[in-house]
């Protein structure tokens, strides 16, 4: 990144850019910290819906999650140096989100175990591409603190999928709702695509100075007074 960018990012005080940013990162990291709490909570359940499973089966089932989000991490990382982090992030978002909310509707543990590794795709991208932007943006003081922060998103989501699970199961004797929030994040994308910042990396690398301006007056109104974009690009 131009180094004039990187003093100004790295210079400036923690703001509500962010803030806001931090928070999305939490809120988006907490959905994928769902998703392999949630299948632990719900194997009693399916052994009564798929009487001829068995451990190895459901071992098998729940380590694809896992391959998927290796895959997913390896892939989005490499494919958002081309098309950039937010494209690559929204769509991430939506393989899970679909990933997560279509296991509620399953037919067969075959189906399950494909959209587990599917939605394991989407969020083993996500994850990344979020510690990557506040990386980025945030200021050289806070950088640590805002990616252990939303990092923690992980273990919020943990914590909301036991509950979820055990009310689930115990009130509708159904595992397939636990998995309907998996949605959320898709009704929330307006606001993300609206809130989340492309890379200042990517935006200089394909001199986008309109982009940059964007972004740098969202983070400070008077960049200007510090840095010259069309010098920089």
């Amino acid at each position: 990144m131009n180094n004039d960018i990187v003093k100004f990012i790295d210079s400036r005080k923690f703001s509500r850019f962010d803030t806001n940013l931090v928070i999305l990162g939490v809120f988006l990291i907490t959905f994928t910290g769902y998703a392999a709490p949630a299948y632990g909570s719900i194997i009693p359940m399916l052994f009564k819906e798929w009487a001829d499973l068995n451990w190895d089966q459901l071992g098998y089932v729940g380590s694809l999650s896992e391959f998927g989000s290796l895959f997913g991490a390896l892939v989005c990382s490499v494919i958002s140096r081309r098309f950039g982090i937010k494209r690559v992030l929204i769509t991430t978002v939506m393989i899970f989100c679909i990933g997560t909310f279509s296991q509620a509707f399953a037919p067969t543990i075959n189906i399950f175990a494909i959209l587990r590794f599917i939605a394991g795709f989407g969020f083993g991208g996500v994850i990344p591409l979020v510690l990557s932007l506040l990386s980025e943006y945030s200021p050289k003081t806070s950088k640590s603190k805002s990616v252990a922060t939303a990092l923690c998103g992980n273990q919020f989501g943990a914590i909301i999928a036991s509950f979820v699970a055990i009310y689930v199961t115990t009130q509708f004797g159904q595992w397939r709702p636990v998995f309907w929030l998996g949605f959320i994040p898709v009704l929330l994308l307006p606001y993300i695509i609206k809130t989340m910042p492309e890379s200042a990396l990517f935006m200089l690398k394909n001199k986008d100075v309109e982009g940059l301006k964007r972004v740098l007056s969202r983070i400070d109104a008077n960049y200007a007074s510090s840095i010259n974009i069309e010098e920089s690009v």
